[in-house]
């Protein structure tokens, strides 16, 4: 009927409302993908890493009675793992049961709100453009989010209830240079993004490079395109470089990783490019397609001097990413380590930057060009990231239920008889960490033993 709102389009009536609504459908879709996996795949026995940063710094210090702040900033590997160590403890007591299962759970929360995030970063990046076409380029992004956030090819930060870092560290980093990256220095939204900045040496050991980001931002704005360096600009740079070096400072020197390391420039190289031709990295070259959006935006702003608001948030966000796959390529270099499926999340979040930088491209120049450099785009994706998601199921997923299954069985056999061969004797690849001497100190502690899950 005449004046009635129900055949109005979405982009003509309340806007905000169906965008609130389809942000809330994605990170819905998200968390119910990954509860599906944790569900199938999921396992209630502590693995590997969680034996020695959980059980034995914190849970057997509880018992003790010594456990103290120190414990959670204490390096575990390269890294300071102080929120996912914080998480973790909260769970355990809180819940009464050492239950990966609820970590896990608790973790896809974390995975469904970064993917409502960058839900809202696209919008946002997409402001300025015909509202009719907005909506589907707004559609095809978050259909490439999706694709990322509920397909299993970084299956082990979800279904290792430890590895919350690399989303809490990625969660950090958008939300603070979102934040930062547009505002003026020393502001009030200036301080709160570099507070996220601070909060990520915490998450982990590259935590620190929000802030080495937002300093490339700062300084690509003030010096490059405004051609000025006021005293705030210089104060919030040096700040930011102070607390850079204090990052660096923190990150721990593991002499057992040094043969993980690229062991040459080329090896690096190879490594990096493997990176950002992710997910279809089985040619290198793909990385050129691939990250040719994002480049083409930015370089074109530099060139022109002017860096808007929505250009400083895309740079802070595309160099965090290549500085993390930088780092990555350097200590994980060897062996092309940087396509282990924990590492994948960091690929995965430049190639939503990507489609976010194609978007805004294809509305600039709404042709049948443009339409066709997306359609290649979304192709070489596309195919890329099925063939990512059969070797994850191939290489892992298919035989992880029986793996996990033989593991609870050694570890109950030890609980039930305390019959040290059962650990002893069993091959490593049997069980849920690599040295049977730790798993029989953590399951021989009586405030370990108080926590196991009902499963064990």
């Amino acid at each position: 009927p005449s004046g009635s709102s129900a055949m109005t389009p979405p982009w003509k009536t309340g806007v905000k409302f169906w965008l609130w609504l389809a942000v809330l459908a994605v990170a819905g879709v998200v968390c119910g993908s990954r509860l599906w996996l944790v569900r199938t795949y999921g396992s209630d026995v502590p693995y590997m890493d969680q034996w020695d940063a959980q059980g034995q710094v914190l849970y057997v210090a509880k018992d003790e009675g010594r456990l103290s702040a120190a414990d959670f900033w204490r390096p575990h590997n390269e890294h300071r793992l102080v929120l996912t160590k914080i998480l973790a403890y909260t769970l355990t007591y809180g819940n009464g049961q050492w239950d990966p299962l609820l970590e896990m759970t608790v973790n896809t929360g974390f995975f469904a709100g970064l993917a409502g995030l960058l839900g809202l970063l696209a919008w946002r990046q997409l402001r300025g453009f015909e509202a009719r076409n907005k909506v589907w380029a707004w559609a095809w992004v978050v259909g490439v989010v999706g694709a990322l956030s509920c397909l299993p090819f970084a299956w082990e930060n979800t279904l290792q209830g430890f590895q919350s870092q690399f989303v809490l560290a990625e969660l950090a980093a958008v939300g603070g240079l979102w934040l930062a990256a547009p505002a003026s220095p020393l502001s009030a939204r200036w301080w709160a993004g570099v507070g996220l900045g601070v909060l990520g040496l915490g998450i982990m050991s590259s935590g620190f490079l929000t802030l080495a980001a937002l300093l490339v931002v700062l300084v690509a704005r003030q010096a490059w395109c405004e051609r000025r360096w006021s005293w705030t600009a210089a104060l919030a740079a040096g700040l930011l470089l102070l607390l850079c070096l204090l990052g660096v400072y923190l990150v721990q020197h593991v002499s057992g990783h040094d043969g993980l390391r690229a062991a040459s420039v080329g090896e690096g190289l190879r490594a990096l490019l493997c990176s950002l031709a992710w997910p279809a990295n089985h040619w290198l070259g793909w990385a050129v397609l691939l990250q040719a959006p994002s480049l083409l935006i930015l370089s074109r702003a530099i060139w022109r001097r002017s860096l808007e608001s929505t250009d400083a948030v895309m740079l802070g966000v595309v160099g965090w990413c290549w500085l993390q796959l930088a780092a990555l390529a350097y200590a994980r270099g060897h062996d092309l380590m940087v396509a282990s499926p924990r590492y994948l999340d960091l690929d995965a979040l430049l190639v939503a930057v990507n489609a976010i930088a194609l978007a805004r491209l294809w509305l600039e120049r709404w042709s049948g060009w443009a339409a066709a450099g997306v359609a290649c785009w979304s192709i070489v994706f596309g195919w890329g990231l099925h063939a990512q998601t059969v070797a994850a199921y191939t290489n892992y997923l298919d035989g992880f239920a029986a793996k996990r299954a033989v593991e609870r069985q050694h570890l109950r056999a030890f609980i039930r008889s305390g019959d040290w061969s059962h650990l002893a004797q069993a091959p490593v690849s049997e069980l849920p960490h690599p040295s049977a001497e730790v798993l029989r100190r953590s399951l021989s502690h009586p405030g370990i033993r108080a926590l196991l899950p009902v499963g064990l």
